[in-house]
């Protein structure tokens, strides 16, 4: 039985309380042979639903769970989870045209990660992301004969495109912070 543990950022939130009550369409008995019961959580266990990224590190860390996630801004963020980040990324192409996983529906985000948990080769790459304290990413591709997961850091240009979309995040908050404040000053 496998000793790795998670935790699920808010983008994913509620998937642990879906394995436990459909653990008839996630597999659960599969599942919990090859886990601990206990080997999920996510962030609303420390009530820390809208904090900032910075935060859900600490708690992924404080816990020492690894991070799973679909937010690409936890690539830069200050601190190191100790042990990894999984960033859920890929899609498939369904009516020829693609779907980013982040953009699946509940029921298929549940059937990809039902199937990136229920395989032992995909628990193996998250143990190895885990022992190797790395942020990587967990690709969701479509093949012949079905989904499947794969695993890497990602690449240059997806470094910089992820930081660039995460700088023109902050510089949105700050102007309309900026903005607010202005505002309010003109307002007294």
């Amino acid at each position: 039985m496998s000793t790795f543990k998670c935790k699920f950022d808010e983008n994913l939130l509620g998937f642990v309380e879906r394995l436990k009550d459909y653990g008839h369409l996630f597999h659960w008995n599969t599942i919990t042979a090859n886990y601990n019961i206990y080997f999920a959580d996510d962030i609303s266990h420390e009530n820390i639903r809208g904090a900032d990224d910075a935060a859900v590190v600490v708690a992924a860390t404080t816990a020492e769970r690894t991070l799973i996630t679909n937010d690409t801004d936890l690539f830069f963020t200050a601190g190191d989870n100790t042990y990894g980040v999984i960033v859920l990324w890929g899609g498939i192409v369904e009516n020829e045209v693609y779907k980013e996983f982040r953009s699946f529906r509940k029921r298929e985000k549940r059937e990809a990660v039902q199937l990136l948990f229920g395989n032992r080769a995909y628990l193996r790459e998250m143990e190895r992301i885990r022992r190797e304290k790395t942020r990587e990413l967990a690709l969701l591709e479509q093949q012949e004969n079905g989904m499947i997961w794969t695993f890497r850091p990602p690449s240059k240009t997806e470094s910089d495109g992820f930081l660039t979309k995460k700088i023109e995040k902050t510089l949105k908050k700050v102007s309309k912070a900026l903005y607010n404040e202005t505002n309010q000053n003109n307002d007294n």
